[in-house]
């Protein structure tokens, strides 16, 4: 379950929304959400990011490929990426391989067996 940045609550009391406003807002942004073109602009837009702001440098990564991978996603994927990515930044402080991990954007890495067998032998000899 998503947990909500604590000021958030004072200030969507600020709004005063009715229950049919708040309610036809959240259906109308999951169906933004979900658009093939809310998507495709969001990749678009980016990339443009990501160029001018040197991220494949500073991450060592290929933008490309990540890009063409995610296209290829189903909607409801693409709006969990979209969700994580919202909940890193509200939760930015904590350290970020644990934080990815936690989301569910990234897994822990398994050990190799063979790497533990080797190891085991090793201490046999």
């Amino acid at each position: 379950m998503a947990e909500q940045v604590p000021d958030d609550r004072a200030l969507l009391e600020g709004i005063d929304l009715s229950f049919a406003e708040a309610a036809l807002l959240c259906e109308a942004l999951r169906a933004l959400w979900l658009s093939p073109k809310f998507i495709e602009r969001t990749w678009r837009e980016m990339r443009d990011i990501i160029r001018t702001e040197r991220l494949e440098q500073k991450w060592g990564t290929i933008t490309d490929a990540l890009v063409a991978r995610l296209g290829g996603r189903r909607c409801a994927e693409v709006a969990a990426v979209l969700r994580a990515a919202i909940r890193f930044w509200e939760r930015h402080e904590e350290p970020t391989a644990k934080l990815l991990n936690d989301l569910g954007l990234i897994h822990r890495q398994r050990r190799r067996r063979a790497k533990v067998t080797a190891s085991r032998r090793k201490s046999k000899r």
